[in-house]
């Protein structure tokens, strides 16, 4: 599965599998939460990170968009998710008691009185946040078919055998589920 790479002020429109990541540990960087998204890829993140997505209520299967921005000296992650029903875009910035409250180290984009500094000024495009009825049935086939393959390999791997599909798998799956879903779930 590949891992999200973040390149600094370069904005990533997501949509989580899950809405709850797993925590992990790395040797490297100690507490994480591992995502995994719709298109078959997963990403780790501080906890702090986490609970912005958290706090957005990101939802499964719906987009999101995620930013590792440079502010100054300092990096900022940034959540934003389009809220279509309020037709206004929702920023998650805990603040920094909140932050301290969760035992983690206080990020460096919070300043030394506890308030979080501006986040990113343009919202994300309504095309990619709201998703249509086709729209969400081709997330729901695509998620099935990472679900379908992820089983796969662990079915596999409990018997000895390796095998790893690649995103062209997942796409080809993910169409043919999503024929199938069309025709009203006849072959």
């Amino acid at each position: 599965m590949e891992t999200i790479k973040f390149e600094t002020n370069m904005p990533q429109v997501l949509a989580l599998a899950f809405a709850e990541g797993k925590p992990v540990e790395s040797q490297f960087t100690g507490a994480q939460v591992m995502f995994s998204t719709v298109d078959g890829r997963r990403m780790y993140l501080a906890p702090f990170v986490a609970e912005k997505i958290r706090a957005a209520g990101i939802a499964a299967r719906i987009p999101f968009e995620i930013c590792k921005k440079q502010v100054g000296r300092s990096i900022e992650w940034q959540v934003r998710t389009h809220n279509a029903a309020a037709g206004a875009v929702s920023e998650a910035t805990p603040t920094a008691a909140q932050v301290r409250s969760s035992n983690q180290t206080v990020p460096k984009e919070y300043n030394d009185d506890g308030r979080h500094d501006q986040a990113m000024a343009a919202p994300i495009p309504a095309a990619a946040a709201q998703l249509t009825q086709t729209g969400t049935k081709l997330m729901g086939a695509l998620a099935a078919a990472v679900d379908a393959v992820m089983e796969a390999e662990i079915y596999c791997a409990r018997h000895g055998r390796e095998i790893r599909f690649t995103s062209e798998d997942v796409r080809a799956l993910a169409i043919t589920v999503y024929i199938s879903d069309c025709k009203g779930g006849g072959a």
